[in-house]
């Protein structure tokens, strides 16, 4: 029974973790979305050409890391109902774009079938009677379509090419409008062809339509209503291989295009940011993050990263060392040892091809400190305080605000709000109401530094006094400041003060 339980438990660790290994920010899914009259059997056809014609020679190029990253072209179904429903379908789309009105409803369909009588006899005859069963039909097509998207793409972090033909541009204005959360817009790109749409509606979006010579034409996209300008040239049609992909103009625009939209989606930045980071100053640093924009998605909930590169993407590899890392895309083994290795600088090691650099987690020590075996520790700084000011000829009891300032740019320069002698004639007493914080001091934590100076003097009126007692740091926490109390031994009156103090932060 107990052997029993240990097996289940592997079994859901290991089903659990396979599922979060497909969250893959490096990763972008191409989909084909068909025009009318296609089964899904049917589209297979267009998919393998787009493949031949574009995607394996000039996108893919026999690299495997493109192949993994691109993939197989993945099929966006518009549902087939029928001829004379596939138009009425299209129709019903034009219309709610408002591109089309319903006194141009006969020469609309005629248009989109192509002039076929009993199509389109067909179609005036049951407009009224279908039409609502033709809204339903429509809009659960669409709700099918944006739930593969999310389900598929969108939910691992997937980025998303669509490209659509004839109606299928229909549909991917239909879903650009549905995507959310709408951050995932910035992740989707339309590259539609033969559109009958007035616009790509997608921000990352382009299209291309026959035809730019005045002897031929596309012969069903040319004549709708508000349609997008012809932009290619080549002999008439309307078919995606026939007149799209196997002739040179429409090919190379189309090819020149998709490369520009997956460029566009791989600048992009990152769904992921910080959430927490554990560990931090040890060798076992590591981050937790959340996503940007989509809540629904815990998948990496409580998942220790690699903080590579942190505004980079996260994605999964998978080695004697395996886990999440945040970095720049193709990288294929993790270590935390290596021949060479600067233990001081370099608690991690993300290796890539021999094109790209490698990347490396340096230990995560604020300023002021540095890494020493497994954790960070404080760094000595020996450095010299200068303070002026003062402007009383008779007395020390009214002393104006002065400056601090330090010869190291890695210390704030402060303003010190008090400094007075407390009615004491013999200068004793004397307060400064400020702390030194090395700059910027919150990347490290809020733990205070201790100072201890290590000699001081004071200087009146340029003559040089030496300091009957010490200078003293009191215990605070936080920005709270601490008070340091100079001591000296004689007043000459003079009306001019300057303080030198030599310090040395030793530990935090």
């Amino acid at each position: 029974m107990k052997n029993l339980i240990k097996l289940t438990v592997l079994i859901s660790l290991f089903f659990g973790t396979l599922y979060a290994q497909n969250i893959n920010e490096c990763k972008t899914d191409i989909y084909f979305g068909n025009g009318v009259w296609n089964s899904a059997k049917g589209t297979e056809a267009s998919i393998r050409e787009l493949h031949e014609k574009i995607i394996n020679p000039f996108i893919i190029k026999n690299d495997l890391k493109l192949k993994a990253k691109y993939g197989q072209i993945k099929l966006q179904y518009n549902w087939g109902q029928g001829a004379m429903l596939d138009v009425l379908e299209t129709y019903y789309q034009l219309k709610e774009a408002g591109q089309v009105s319903d006194y141009q409803f006969f020469a609309v369909i005629a248009i989109l079938t192509k002039g076929n009588p009993i199509l389109t006899l067909g179609a005036v005859a049951s407009k009224e009677l279908m039409e609502p069963f033709t809204r339903a039909w429509e809009q659960g097509n669409v709700d099918d379509m944006w739930q593969k998207y999310y389900d598929e793409s969108f939910k691992l972090s997937h980025k998303v090419l669509l490209i659509s033909h004839s109606q299928g541009n229909l549909f991917a204005n239909r879903i650009y409008d549905k995507i959310n959360p709408t951050g995932y817009k910035d992740y989707f790109a339309n590259m539609q062809i033969a559109s009958p749409a007035s616009e790509v509606k997608a921000q990352k979006g382009d299209y291309v339509t026959l035809s730019t010579d005045l002897t031929s034409f596309d012969p069903v996209i040319n004549f709708i209503p508000g349609s997008m300008s012809p932009n290619v040239a080549g002999e008439s049609g309307h078919e995606l291989v026939s007149a799209y992909l196997l002739q040179a103009d429409p090919l190379n625009k189309i090819t020149t295009k998709i490369k520009q939209l997956l460029a566009n989606l791989d600048v992009e930045p990152s769904q992921w940011e910080l959430e927490n980071e554990l560990n931090k100053g040890t060798k076992d640093y590591k981050i937790t993050l959340k996503h940007r924009f989509d809540t629904s998605i815990t998948t990496m909930q409580d998942i220790e990263v690699y903080p590579f590169s942190p505004s980079k993407k996260l994605y999964y590899v998978q080695g004697i060392i395996s886990g999440y890392v945040k970095a720049r895309c193709g990288g294929f083994k993790i270590e935390t040892t290596w021949v060479g290795q600067d233990t001081a600088t370099k608690i991690a090691k993300l290796s890539h091809t021999t094109t790209l650099p490698h990347e490396y987690i340096a230990p995560k020590c604020g300023v002021g400190y540095h890494f020493e075996g497994t954790t960070c520790v404080i760094t000595p700084f020996v450095g010299t305080v200068y303070v002026s000011g003062g402007n009383n000829y008779d007395t020390w009891n009214d002393w104006s605000v002065g400056l601090c300032y330090s010869q190291f740019t890695d210390f704030e320069v402060l303003t010190f709000a008090t400094a007075s002698i407390g009615g004491q004639s013999d200068c004793s007493n004397f307060i400064m109401g400020q702390k030194l914080y090395p700059r910027p001091y919150t990347d490290y934590d809020t733990t205070p530094i201790q100072i201890a100076f290590e000699a001081s003097m004071v200087e009146l009126g340029g003559a040089g006094k030496a300091l009957a007692g010490s200078l003293v740091s009191q215990a605070t926490t936080g920005f709270h400041p601490s008070t340091y109390t100079i001591t000296t031994t004689e007043d000459d009156g003079t009306d001019i003060w300057n303080i030198w103090i030599s310090y040395k932060i030793t530990g935090i």
